[in-house]
């Protein structure tokens, strides 16, 4: 997936391991993110054209926001990628196979036996995943609701109202 990507929010919901469900929200455009997730936590990516993207985490529930470069999220052994944030899955691999019509749009099932995205290649994003359990497939994440384009610049900007943690520093043991 390119790194400039089509703007567009995405409200949608996922499964997590335990059952639970949880809200995630997402804005994109160009080469920024942002990620909510329940509405306590955010997280903000501006993608550079080395690889070293800069993130910012906000946790509302505490009151903090922790910035930090990805260079030292591997350093810790977080592999973040940026594909996988601005499409809500890893870009399947595999063939194409039938056709959906969801609510957010039209996709096409691919599967690799373990898991199924219903992906749309016009968005370069992924409308519904399930995964294997047993002997079927239970869906564990799926858009809701898209808007295109016409993003607001400050839902891509991360507030500056809260202590912020330099984990850039701390990594680096300055």
């Amino acid at each position: 997936m390119s790194a400039l990507l089509l703007a567009l929010f995405v409200q949608a919901h996922y499964v997590d391991p335990s059952g639970a469900t949880h809200d995630l929200k997402l804005w994109r455009d160009g080469s920024r993110i942002r990620r909510d997730t329940d509405g306590k936590l955010q997280l903000f990516v501006q993608h550079e054209a080395d690889g070293d993207d800069q993130y910012r985490l906000v946790d509302r529930a505490r009151g903090r926001a922790f910035a930090v470069h990805r260079v030292n999220l591997h350093r810790i052994g977080s592999f973040p990628d940026w594909s996988e944030l601005a499409s809500l899955s890893a870009p399947p691999k595999g063939k194409p196979g039938a056709r959906e019509q969801t609510p957010a749009g039209e996709c096409r099932w691919i599967s690799d036996g373990e898991r199924q995205v219903c992906w749309s290649a016009k968005l370069g994003l992924a409308l519904r995943i399930r995964v294997r359990q047993s002997s079927r497939f239970r869906e564990v994440m799926a858009v809701d609701k898209i808007a295109r384009g016409g993003i607001d610049p400050a839902q891509l900007t991360p507030p500056e109202d809260l202590p912020l943690i330099d984990v850039d520093r701390d990594v680096a043991g300055d």
